[in-house]
């Protein structure tokens, strides 16, 4: 496959969402994307070209092989056009920001392309006259996409999935009257001589009000302590616990 393929580019950035997603990371940020993925494309005898890599990944938005999110609202894939496309179709993108050092940069007056190491025209980037059809701009020098998030669409979507459990969740009180909480446990800690610090107690209040609840801290800070205060409170009201993953 030809370094210049637009194959290659592509299969490059979904790697670098692919590896990202090892490390426990649902997206990346859209600068971090183009980085990641031109490092990747890049090998001895081949420079990859962060600008050709831009134009891959909105692309591949407005196909929906992955996701821009701006945070705010979902990016339009109908409304994507680079932001130095003209009527001439000199030049696609603004090459201020280009990597001087490529092997193959371009300049402003030659357009990004990529051999087609194929007869298939996938393997071709598209022509800026595929772009000027739209009719709104997004460009990539837009402050909204230096905080864009990339997704692949299988993680964007468990993302928005998971987030409507949680907030479906969160909308509704745990039925635990306050009063009888505090009661519970200042009797449950005086008979088991058991001594809370202030967090670990706010930590089991909080628990007893919320159907989700995250508990964080360093190592030591008694985390696993406060969880073992929790399972009794549930287990006093004859509620069945389910741990994942514990701890000790």
């Amino acid at each position: 496959i030809s370094p210049l393929s637009k194959f290659r580019y592509r299969a490059g950035i979904l790697y670098a969402l692919t590896e990202a997603g090892e490390n426990g990371h649902c997206f990346l940020p859209f600068p971090e994307l183009v980085q990641s993925a031109s490092k990747i494309l890049t090998n001895d005898d081949y420079e990859a070209d962060f600008n050709a890599v831009d134009v891959v990944i909105l692309q591949m938005h407005k196909e929906e092989d992955l996701i821009i999110d701006n945070q705010d609202n979902t990016i339009n894939r109908k409304n994507i056009i680079s932001e130095n496309t003209v009527t001439n179709n000199k030049k696609i993108f603004d090459t201020e920001n280009i990597n001087k050092n490529s092997k193959n940069s371009i300049t402003n007056n030659e357009n990004i392309t990529f051999e087609n190491s194929t007869n298939n025209s996938e393997n071709t980037i598209f022509n800026p006259q595929d772009t000027a059809s739209d009719n709104e701009n997004i460009t990539l020098n837009d402050p909204e996409m230096a905080v864009s998030l990339c997704y692949k669409p299988a993680f964007y979507y468990s993302e928005q999935h998971l987030a409507k459990l949680f907030n479906d969740k969160i909308s509704f009180p745990a039925p635990i009257p306050q009063q009888w909480l505090t009661k519970w446990l200042n009797q449950f800690t005086a008979q088991n001589n058991i001594e809370l610090s202030s967090q670990q107690y706010k930590a089991v209040l909080m628990a007893g009000n919320n159907r989700v609840m995250i508990l964080t801290g360093g190592p030591g800070c008694g985390k696993t302590f406060s969880t073992k205060m929790i399972v009794a409170l549930w287990q006093s009201l004859g509620l069945t616990i389910t741990l994942a993953a514990p701890t000790g």
